[in-house]
């Protein structure tokens, strides 16, 4: 055999590869799934374009597969062999024979096909006896139309643009909707921006059968006899009224706050929700049990923004405070504030934002609304949010209250309208609402006054 030369007069030839996923019998018919040779030439000649393949072209509704372009490197070659056809040759004169070898081109680009088909919907119905017939032409015509053919019943048939957002697999991390999730515990929504804490306090709620008996192990660990003659005081207090507020107990007692959270976790535990939420109860007391408990329900009372702001601080104002790294000897240590939980004609609440017992609430109207109260019986009912007393009591209080803050601050507000001030109830549109509903209360505002005795 005579030794044979690669012709590589076509190497200069620039070619792309379309990796047709198929079994090719028709050159024409391929070429037209693929758009033809001006769809063709028009995804070539722009870069970074898709080749669209359709395997029913005629078909408006047939999804295409998209072959994404891939830079490569190689060559098509023609190559032509001599085979011999004589059934009476040896093996080697059958063995065949190279002619010739011609490089037709370089390729540097190729069309690859490796991703998902959209899903199919074929434009058919079924006629009489079940069988399926198109519906291709009466749905979209083939030729010029008159308008007699808008009036034509036709069948409905619309088809969304694509059935899948995505052509390429992946690993979908499926999830429990929370919907579908049988929640059995009550939510926390004491406070709803992050999870509470829980650490030496223990906790009680109104939805529980019992309460705590006495502090959790955390806090016992905790503990140290330097902190004894601190918690008899506390004690005290708490047999002669079971239930505090956490400013009624500090003016009480005059313990800052750092004393406070470290002995309170020994005496009573904290109520989370219903009508003596943010309250300390005594250990083994159930405000529950007893329609008597009702004195000791809380109010929540919140001054809506408008110009006489700067007469009532914000308590978080109290926490924005900057720590310096070296203390000065010279530099006197600020007072801690407390907060006065008593509210009596002529007080304006010392924050925006207050929790009042009803017995801390020393006004003619309340204490005259409460002497007209029915006398506490054991078979009262108490539900979580007017606990034993009637609906709209507690609106009513907070309105009372709301009329004696106004002409206080008429007073003192140097020439300033009572309208500019407005503490409302949960009705209120232009502020944070805090109804006595704890199912729809919005507490975040006292996120901080709560979570900080769990640390």
């Amino acid at each position: 055999m005579e030794e044979n030369v690669i012709d590589n007069r076509g190497f200069s030839r620039r070619l792309f590869c379309v990796e047709y996923p198929g079994i090719v019998k028709n050159e024409d018919k391929m070429i037209e799934t693929l758009g033809g040779l001006t769809g063709i030439s028009r995804v070539v000649s722009e870069p970074g374009l898709k080749l669209g393949l359709k395997f029913r072209p005629e078909d408006r509704f047939c999804k295409s597969v998209f072959g994404h372009p891939v830079d490569s490197r190689g060559l098509l070659l023609k190559i032509k062999i001599r085979k011999k056809k004589s059934s009476s040759s040896t093996d080697e004169d059958t063995k065949p024979v190279l002619v010739s070898t011609e490089i037709v081109g370089c390729v540097e680009k190729s069309f690859v096909y490796d991703t998902l088909c959209d899903f199919q919907y074929l434009p058919v119905a079924k006629k009489d006896g079940g069988k399926n017939e198109s519906i291709h032409n009466a749905v979209i015509p083939t030729s010029m139309i008159t308008k007699d053919w808008l009036n034509e019943p036709a069948p409905i048939f619309l088809m969304p643009s694509y059935f899948s957002r995505v052509d390429v697999p992946f690993n979908y991390l499926f999830r429990t909707e929370p919907k579908d999730v049988l929640n059995t515990t009550k939510l926390n929504l004491v406070v709803r921006n992050r999870k509470r804490r829980i650490g030496r306090a223990a906790c009680g709620s109104f939805q529980a059968d019992t309460v705590p008996q006495k502090p959790t192990s955390v806090a016992l660990k905790s503990y140290f006899p330097s902190m004894e003659p601190d918690i008899q005081a506390l004690k005290k207090i708490f047999e002669d009224r079971p239930i505090w507020s956490r400013g009624a107990i500090m003016q009480t007692t005059q313990f800052n706050e750092n004393t406070m959270k470290r002995i309170i976790h020994y005496v009573a535990y904290f109520y989370c929700d219903g009508p003596w939420r943010c309250t300390w109860v005594r250990f083994g007391y159930d405000p529950k049990k007893d329609s008597s408990n009702r004195i000791y329900q809380i109010l929540t009372y919140r001054s809506v923004r408008t110009g006489l702001d700067n007469k009532i601080e914000a308590y978080r104002d109290q926490k924005h405070h900057h720590i310096p790294l070296k203390r000065s000897k010279n530099v006197t240590q600020k007072k801690e504030k407390q907060l006065d939980f008593i509210f009596k004609p002529g007080t304006v609440p010392p924050m925006r934002f207050v929790y009042y017992q009803i017995c801390d609430i020393h006004l003619p109207e309340v204490i005259a609304m409460l002497d007209r109260l029915p006398a506490p019986t054991p078979n009262d009912d108490c539900d979580d949010k007017n606990g034993f007393f009637p609906p709209g009591f507690i609106d009513q209080v907070r309105e009372i209250m709301k009329k004696y803050v106004m002409q206080e601050l008429s007073a003192i507000g140097e020439g300033a309208s009572s309208s500019q001030f407005s503490a409302e109830a949960s009705t209120s549109q232009s502020f944070d609402d805090f109804p006595d509903n704890p199912g729809e209360d919005d507490s975040s505002g006292d996120e901080d006054m709560v979570d900080q005795y769990f640390e």
